[in-house]
């Protein structure tokens, strides 16, 4: 008894050993694993930083070039603008002096003839005596007839050149101040926008609503169809309310096939983000930034608190996906944001809110489209197989038929070799009995007329 305690002993103790070294070498492994776990998630982490690096600089790389080449470009528009501007005031000048020196030049031939002609007149009635006045003065009319025309047509071209260049430099005035009033229109139109995008809320919401509708209609996606814009109904003509009896009108709800929807709503917020790339130091940038991140997660709240996730096709068999989309449409804010806060993403999905930038939107959709052509060619390949089962339908009913026919014809048959059996075969038929009512002297006007049978025999029937 007490070598079978010993033994039992011993076994426990030893199992219990084999179980504790199993279990350090379990823990051993584990450790193992975390430890690899951890750096793998470091690397991930690394590389996830540098890349966001990467695009920041690219991004803000592109920003400054782009500014450059704008700065640029308005620069030598405003050089051409004002080098155009020089170059029809010179001219205009040049036309002005030209204009007054001919004037000048015509005022002094004209001059210099009346004073010709006054000196001829003169001669001529100096020299011509009482008598021969009326006879001089007709023949002076003669004279000076021309002269007059040709004084004539002359003061009608100066006058006539004198309004022409009078049009053509009031035209010329007028172009002129078209085209400084043009200039000074654009670059007041562009403070104003610029203004209007930085400082009203409105606009801002309108210009992100607008590019949202943009990328919408570029995608290939039908309006109406495939998703809708400020919808204020679900699918019976219901208006959206939440539970507080509140009307909702979500900018965008995406279908997607087999009865469900995703919500995009457009935020735009651009002053803090302007303020930020324009600002010359270090401070103001980060104060800019900071303020910009707020704003976005200002947005993420509302979103959040909204819920039109929940609200949109509840009414209905509608399956509404569990986020909704907040559309940036500024790629560049979009990447500053979460550059400056990474936990923003993180912080949306736990709102049930998925941040997307116009190239994310732009890959949603093309998605979303390529589910809608899949699911119209499989709905195309059920409605061809529904077509070919109704016609193999059809098909089995005219062969069913056919059969039946062919019964009918084979019944018609055998019921027509009966009757003429009854009729012309037999020793008793009918033609053999008319015949010997005939021979028994029945009187008749008709005969028979022979009739070949099936087995080669003549049969009389009826004749005339």
């Amino acid at each position: 008894m007490e070598i079978a305690i010993i033994v039992i002993l011993a076994v426990t103790l030893a199992a219990t050993l084999i179980w504790a070294i199993s279990v350090k070498q379990t823990c051993v492994r584990l450790e193992e694993r975390n430890s690899s776990a951890a750096a793998e998630t470091e690397r991930i982490r690394a590389e996830g930083i540098a890349e966001v690096q990467r695009t920041k600089a690219e991004s803000e790389a592109e920003i400054v070039r782009i500014r450059q080449h704008c700065d640029s470009e308005i620069a030598r528009a405003a050089s051409d603008a004002q080098r155009e501007i020089t170059r029809i005031q010179a001219d205009a000048d040049k036309r002005e002096t030209e204009y007054r020196e001919r004037l000048d030049q015509r005022e002094k031939a004209e001059a210099e003839m009346e004073k010709r002609f006054k000196a001829i007149a003169s001669e001529v009635l100096n020299l011509q005596s009482a008598n021969m006045r009326e006879q001089q003065e007709s023949r002076l009319g003669l004279i000076l007839q021309p002269l007059r025309e040709e004084l004539d047509g002359f003061r009608k071209s100066i006058t006539d050149n004198y309004n022409e260049e009078s049009r053509q430099r009031f035209s010329l005035t007028e172009h002129i101040k078209r085209l400084i009033e043009t200039n000074n229109s654009i670059g007041t139109e562009a403070k104003e926008l610029a203004r209007a995008l930085r400082g009203s809320s409105k606009i801002q919401g309108d210009w992100g609503e607008m590019i949202l509708e943009s990328i919408l209609d570029k995608s290939g996606l039908r309006r109406g169809e495939e998703y809708e814009v400020q919808a204020t109904t679900d699918a019976e003509g219901k208006t959206l309310t939440n539970e507080d009896g509140a009307r909702l009108r979500p900018d965008v709800v995406l279908h997607y096939p087999n009865q469900g929807d995703v919500i995009i709503d457009s935020k735009v917020s651009l002053k803090d983000y302007a303020d930020y790339v324009n600002a010359d130091d270090e401070m103001t940038r980060i104060a800019a930034i900071d303020k910009h991140v707020k704003s976005v997660r200002k947005h993420i709240r509302e979103l959040r608190d909204k819920r039109y996730q929940d609200y949109v096709g509840a009414k209905t068999d509608t399956r509404t996906m569990d986020f909704v989309m907040m559309f940036i449409p500024n790629e560049g804010a979009y990447m500053a944001a979460l550059h400056a806060d990474p936990g923003l993403w993180q912080e949306g999905l736990e709102s049930r809110v998925l941040i997307v930038s116009p190239t994310h939107l732009v890959s949603v959709l093309s998605m979303i489209r390529q589910m809608w052509n899949e699911n119209r060619q499989n709905r195309n390949a059920i409605e061809i197989a529904e077509a070919a089962g109704r016609m193999y339908d059809k098909f089995c009913g005219f062969v069913s038929d056919m059969d039946k026919l062919k019964k009918g014809i084979e019944n018609i048959d055998k019921t027509y070799t009966e009757a003429m059996g009854k009729l012309c075969q037999g020793r008793g038929n009918l033609i053999r009995r008319a015949e010997e009512l005939k021979n028994l002297g029945a009187k008749a006007t008709k005969q028979l007329a022979k009739m070949s049978q099936d087995d080669g025999s003549d049969t009389p029937l009826l004749n005339d």
